[in-house]
């Protein structure tokens, strides 16, 4: 029991994580506008790519208006409080 709950709770807090991040966010606005707007090469959010450019980068935040990236804003914002959670799942997992 103790192995699935070493295994079980980091998967659950990244998943969980994730999708509460993109709720509290919004962020489905700025993937409905980037589908919108911008060639089907450039719909791939930055964070899921292998590999992006400063110029990727640019069309990805000049595509946005004030509502999407005020929600973008709190996406990032929420990004940077996740490795605490996550790391600490790991470290309470032990």
């Amino acid at each position: 029991m103790r192995i699935l709950f070493l295994l079980a709770l980091p998967a659950v807090v990244f998943v969980g994580g994730a999708w509460l991040m993109t709720e509290l966010a919004q962020r489905e606005t700025v993937v409905a506008l980037h589908k919108a707007r911008l060639a089907e090469n450039d719909q791939t959010p930055l964070n899921q790519r292998f590999h992006y450019d400063v110029n990727d980068v640019r069309r990805h935040w000049d595509a946005l208006d004030p509502v999407t990236l005020a929600s973008e804003r709190t996406f990032l914002e929420l990004d940077l409080v996740f490795p605490l959670l996550y790391g600490g799942a790991f470290g309470g997992s032990c």
